[in-house]
């Protein structure tokens, strides 16, 4: 049997995503970098907290030597308990937050190149001709709108090639029924009516100009 040349799909891509598709890390340098800028603002954020609340320690530190209190009085004990708890609940949250925001920069990230990822295949695929399909994102990723417009500019595309997705038709008879198939647009009115000059008419307009030419000067 003679084999069959490989033709460009032309319905829904239904194969399942490839596992570099599936996992978390697509895009290693724009990943990566988001991740480390969400994780740095958010220790930075920490530090600031940390540093507002010593001050704070400080202050009423430097408060109670004002008033006249001793170093052994049992307040800069309290005082200083309190300031090593507040330490070990910065080195603490510091930890957590550098976790979320590591796991939250990550799925993130994901949803983001996810679809660049997956838009960049598709339209290899459509420069090797393999495929003249919609391209479709998962619900909850982001740049809809961007496959919405691509998905438009292909059907325009597919209209002008000729080229039915629905029975993968190529030619002049996908192209018959596709405009058939197309909104028949109604008449268009024009805003003023247009006049045709005969060749007398125009003879007779450039007599004049010359003869208001010939007045005037």
């Amino acid at each position: 049997m003679e084999e069959q040349p490989n033709q460009p799909q032309t319905g829904t891509n239904t194969k399942r995503p490839s596992w570099a598709r599936r996992k978390l890390l697509i895009n290693e340098h724009f990943q990566l970098h988001f991740i480390g800028f969400t994780a740095v603002i958010s220790l930075a954020a920490c530090v600031f907290f940390y540093v507002a609340s010593s001050y704070f320690f400080m202050t009423y530190h430097e408060y109670a030597v004002e008033v006249g209190l001793r170093p052994s009085d049992p307040f800069f004990r309290v005082l200083y308990n309190m300031e090593m708890l507040l330490t070990h609940i910065f080195i603490g949250t510091s930890v957590g937050v550098l976790l979320v925001s590591i796991v939250g920069g990550l799925i993130f990230s994901h949803r983001v190149a996810g679809p660049m990822y997956r838009m960049r295949r598709h339209l290899e695929a459509v420069a090797r001709g393999e495929t003249w399909a919609n391209v479709g994102f998962r619900k909850k990723d982001y740049f809809e709108d961007v496959a919405v417009a691509y998905n438009d500019q292909m059907h325009y595309v597919r209209q002008k090639l000729g080229i039915d997705v629905a029975t993968g038709d190529t030619g002049p008879i996908a192209t018959r029924r596709l405009d058939a198939s197309a909104p028949t647009p109604g008449p268009v009115e024009l805003a003023t009516p247009v006049s045709v000059n005969t060749e007398a008419e125009a003879k007779a307009n450039v007599e004049a100009d010359k003869d208001g030419i010939k007045k005037a000067s």
